[in-house]
C-alpha cells in the first residue's frame, strides 16, 4: 500500500518527567516532519583473516528532527513554553474581561528545559518520540505569506505501536504577513516606533542544545540533555528610506544598542476591542549586519540583521500570547 502525507497526523503533550511518554493534549497543523531515530554504532578493527569487519554494533541510539507548522494564536503556546522554559502565570490584559495575557521567558539558573512526548501517525505505524528538547524555534514570514514555524528537536527515544488522540485543530486562520507590525525603540524600553516598510522577518531563537550525552547508565539512550549559551536573533528586510538608514547610521555603525518589538494581532477578537496576538520584546539589541547594496534597477532593500542581548538586569526577550486561556499552558 502507498501512503501520502494527506491524512497524517502530529501531536505533542508537555511531560512531567524527562523521557516519560505523555498523552498529546495539541494537534498541530503542520507542514512536514523529519522526527526519527538515529543510531551511534561502532565497528570491530580486529584481523580475522576477513574481507571487511566481523562486527557491526550498536551503542547509542537517539531522536532528532524538524517539524514545520503554520502558527494559529490558540495552538503556539506549549511550543514557546517548551522553547523558552519559563511561563508567568496568566493574567487579564489591562481593561479586558477574558482575554489573557501569557509571558515565557528563557529558563536559567539550572532548572532544566521542559520536555515533549511526540506522537506522529506516519500511516504504516503510529510512532512516538520521548524525551524531546526543542534546540531551535523560528518564525517566518514575507509579503503574502503565513507566519509559520520550524522546530529542531532531539530527544531519547522512538516507539512503535502507539496511538493518536481525537484532538480538534484551531477554528482560527494562521497569522499572516499582514497581521505584522515591527517597532523600534530605546534600549531598555519596549519599542513603539512602527517600521512600516518591512518585506520580511525572520525570527530564530537556539538553545545550544547538547547532545550525545551518554552516560554508563545501562540503557543504550541519551541522558537528559539542556541548554547552553542562548542564541536569539531577527532578520528584517525594509526598504531602504531615511528612517532604516538613520538605524544603520546610529545604530549598526555606532554598536548602540535599540529595543525592538514585532508584533502580530490576528483580525479575530477574544472579546470586543481585544485581539488575539503574538508579541516578541527585546529590549537590548545590536544591529550586527545592515548592507546598503543595490543590486540592479530594482527597489532598494536593505536586510537588517539584529542580535538579542541579555543586559542592565532585563529579560533577553519575552514572548507574549494574548488569547482566551485562563490557565498557564504549562499547567
Amino acid at each position: 500500500m502507498n501512503f501520502s502525507g494527506n491524512d497524517t497526523k502530529l501531536q505533542i503533550g508537555l511531560e512531567s518527567t524527562y523521557g516519560t511518554g505523555v498523552t498529546p493534549t495539541v494537534q498541530l497543523e503542520f507542514l512536514s516532519e523529519s522526527l526519527h531515530q538515529t543510531n551511534t554504532s561502532v565497528e570491530s578493527d580486529a584481523l580475522v583473516g576477513g574481507v571487511t569487519t566481523p562486527y557491526y554494533i550498536r551503542v547509542g541510539s537517539k531522536v532528532e528532527g524538524d517539524t514545520s507548522i503554520e502558527i494559529h494564536p490558540d495552538k503556539i503556546g506549549e511550543l514557546l513554553y517548551a522553547a523558552l522554559g519559563v511561563e508567568g502565570d496568566a493574567s487579564l490584559v489591562s481593561g479586558a474581561l477574558s482575554t489573557y495575557e501569557h509571558a515565557f521567558t528563557p529558563v536559567k539558573g539550572g532548572t532544566s528545559l521542559p520536555s515533549l512526548t511526540a506522537v506522529v501517525d506516519k500511516k504504516a505505524d503510529v510512532f512516538s518520540y520521548t524525551g524531546l528538547k526543542v534546540d531551535s524555534l523560528s518564525l517566518d514570514t514575507d509579503a503574502g505569506s503565513l507566519l509559520t514555524s520550524t522546530i529542531s528537536m532531539i530527544g531519547q527515544k522512538e516507539n512503535s505501536g502507539q496511538s493518536v488522540e481525537t484532538l480538534s485543530v484551531s477554528a482560527l486562520n494562521p497569522f499572516n504577513f499582514n497581521d505584522m507590525k515591527i517597532y523600534f525603540g530605546t534600549a531598555g524600553s519596549v519599542a513603539a516606533t512602527n517600521l512600516g516598510e518591512a518585506t520580511s522577518m525572520s525570527f530564530s531563537y537556539s538553545n545550544n542544545l547538547e547532545n550525545d550525552l551518554y552516560v554508563a547508565d545501562g540503557t543504550e539512550y541519551m541522558s537528559e540533555i539542556d541548554y547552553q549559551q542562548r542564541e536569539i536573533t531577527l532578520d528584517v528586510e525594509s526598504l531602504y528610506n531615511d528612517d532604516t538608514n538613520a538605524y544603520r547610521e546610529s545604530n549598526f555603525k555606532t554598536g548602540d544598542k535599540l529595543s525592538v518589538r514585532v508584533e502580530f494581532t490576528h483580525p479575530t477578537e477574544v472579546e470586543s476591542g481585544y485581539n488575539y496576538k503574538l508579541i516578541i520584546d527585546m529590549l537590548n539589541c545590536v544591529i550586527t549586519d545592515a548592507p546598503n547594496d543595490i543590486s540592479g534597477a530594482e527597489r532598494i532593500t536593505i536586510p537588517l540583521s539584529i542580535k538579542a542581548l541579555e543586559a542592565n538586569g532585563d529579560q533577553a526577550i519575552t514572548i507574549t500570547v494574548n488569547d482566551d486561556l485562563s490557565s498557564k499552558y504549562s499547567a
